[in-house]
């Protein structure tokens, strides 16, 4: 796992369509394991990044990728940089929120941070083991995210901008949909409070990676 990474992981799946969907992954996650493939579009995820710059990026997509009509989805870390940065995706079809909390604790998050720290791979597995419902050992998911090589440094950043920012719940529109696993245990559906002001779609015996079905919106 290097410590020197110098881009966000970008993954590109071009299915000849004029519509693209942008998957923003969470924390310590590959984008392509937290939905459900899309058939009509063509979908652009993006992981480990840092989250403090990550704005700076924004328009590289589109341009690299032409992208010109489009939506968005964030899960978990990015679903939080997404609430914040909406008006920056005004244009989008849907909008979609995915494995969202309302805002993590430094007591919360202490353990992955002393964990990367010391350079301890083993709490990526403690989370990893912790981000579906049921899990395997020898699940694809786990064997790519263990042999995906994570930027340490920006894993701790994406740690300190879930300590020090809140979800920002949007303006509730007929394009804004969240998706959320019911037995997810890193951000649990009781601590949801505002849900019911939205079109807030439950998946049942699902955890933090729901795997939300975009066709249909």
């Amino acid at each position: 796992m290097s410590l020197n990474n110098s881009k966000p992981n970008y993954h590109y799946l071009d299915n000849q369509a004029d519509h693209t969907w942008i998957i923003l992954s969470g924390w310590a996650t590959l984008g392509m394991f937290i939905v459900k493939p899309i058939k009509h579009s063509n979908m652009l995820f993006i992981s480990d990044y840092n989250p403090y710059n990550l704005a700076e990026t924004v328009d590289d997509w589109f341009k690299r990728y032409a992208i010109t009509k489009f939506s968005i989805m964030g899960f978990s870390l990015g679903a939080l940089w997404l609430s914040q940065s909406l008006n920056r995706f005004d244009q989008a079809k849907n909008i979609v929120f995915t494995g969202i909390r309302s805002s993590y604790t430094a007591t919360q998050i202490a353990t992955l941070k002393k964990g990367l720290e010391a350079g301890d791979s083993s709490v990526l597995y403690s989370f990893w083991g912790n981000c579906k419902a049921f899990f395997k050992n020898e699940d694809p998911f786990l064997r790519a995210h263990t042999q995906f090589e994570w930027d340490y440094s920006r894993l701790l950043l994406g740690l300190q901008y879930l300590v020090t920012f809140s979800f920002e719940w949007p303006v509730s529109g007929t394009n804004i949909t969240f998706f959320h696993g019911q037995l997810d245990r890193i951000a649990p559906l009781s601590e949801l409070t505002l849900r019911e002001n939205y079109d807030f779609r439950i998946i049942k015996r699902s955890g933090h990676i729901c795997m939300p079905v975009l066709d249909d919106l």
